[in-house]
């Protein structure tokens, strides 16, 4: 039976949004984790971003009444118009995002609820740990969950969350293992509507700058980086990255110091990471120099500028001198 809108009807204590395009080897494993949580009161809302593959096909394979669908008439850009679809069609307060290629832990759900009732209403974000699977059982636990795991359940401010992204290099925040309050992901506006690269990036920072999170280390999902139809490997690396803008709109909000130098050396990281990617591929957006905060990272800036400048061949060189010094550095 093909799971029809409306499905579950008593309001349920998470919504579970998955947006899907074109993941039909994939989609049946990610349901099969969702139903198969150990904390059942959970609707299970997928949005259907006009596949055009077998996706709806394995969808329809389940007969669960937690199962709503919902079609959106042509795709993306990326998973977020589908996402924040997903967000108005969900009844629960509390809504939790998996993408359709990746897989959650059984005990996922029970976590965020554990850390809901532990934390009260001081948090609007609830998150955890996850593992990052490159094919041929070659698996890594994200940095920061990893670096952190005999910590425990934790209250994370925006201070807290600024460091601990720049401590990984990453966000310790991934979209297939939240859980994010309905009115503070709508109040910040939801994911970015036309935004190409970043879409999670930008959103996690909008959340956290109006709220603290709840943050447990345990490994609560599986990220499938050799999924068919990724969208980091479909939008070009040197398409503009929309967490610069907000990153701006926030310094000029700010009134912290430490929140004020954390968010431009979060900026410098974002730039530096994103001209590092960019100079494999070709010509570098130069407007990404415009906000780098050199007085922080005076070495960044000479590195990222020396790949801007170089031709592709230099750009390779300058490439592995980096990787080499690194490699010298931490070794000394």
């Amino acid at each position: 039976m093909e799971p029809t809108e409306g499905n579950a009807s008593a309001k349920p204590a998470y919504s579970v949004v998955v947006p899907l395009y074109n993941k039909g080897p994939h989609i049946a494993r990610a349901i099969h984790s969702v139903l198969d949580q150990t904390f059942p009161d959970f609707e299970l809302i997928i949005v259907n971003d006009a596949s055009t593959d077998t996706s709806m096909e394995e969808v329809a394979k389940f007969d669960d009444p937690r199962i709503s669908v919902f079609h959106r008439p042509s795709p993306g850009p990326g998973p977020s118009p589908a996402r924040n679809l997903g967000i108005k069609e969900a009844k629960a307060d509390w809504i939790a995002f998996l993408d359709a290629d990746d897989e959650w832990v059984p005990g996922l759900l029970s976590e965020f609820e554990s850390m809901r009732k532990m934390f009260g209403g001081s948090a609007g974000c609830l998150f955890a740990g996850y593992r990052i699977f490159y094919g041929q059982q070659n698996i890594h636990q994200g940095h920061y969950s990893e670096s952190h795991q005999s910590e425990g359940q934790q209250l994370m401010d925006f201070n807290a969350f600024l460091s601990a992204w720049i401590e990984s290099k990453r966000s310790p925040l991934h979209s297939s293992c939240v859980a994010i309050k309905r009115n503070v992901i709508t109040g910040v506006g939801g994911f970015p509507r036309r935004c190409l690269r970043g879409g999670d990036k930008d959103t996690w920072l909008r959340v956290m700058s109006v709220t603290k999170a709840a943050y447990s280390p345990i490994v609560g999902a599986t990220y499938y980086a050799d999924s068919v139809n990724m969208i980091t490997k479909m939008v070009p690396i040197t398409s503009r990255h929309c967490i610069y803008d907000t990153v701006q709109r926030l310094l000029q909000d700010v009134n912290n110091k430490k929140t004020s130098r954390l968010l431009k050396k979060l900026y410098n990281l974002e730039a530096y990471n994103y001209v590092k990617e960019a100079s494999r591929y070709g010509k570098i957006r130069k407007e990404v120099f415009s906000g780098f905060h050199i007085g922080l990272d005076i070495d960044k800036f000479l590195l990222l500028f020396l790949l801007y400048v170089l031709p592709t061949t230099w750009t390779r060189v300058a490439r592995e001198l980096m990787r080499r010094a690194k490699r010298f550095i931490s070794s000394a």
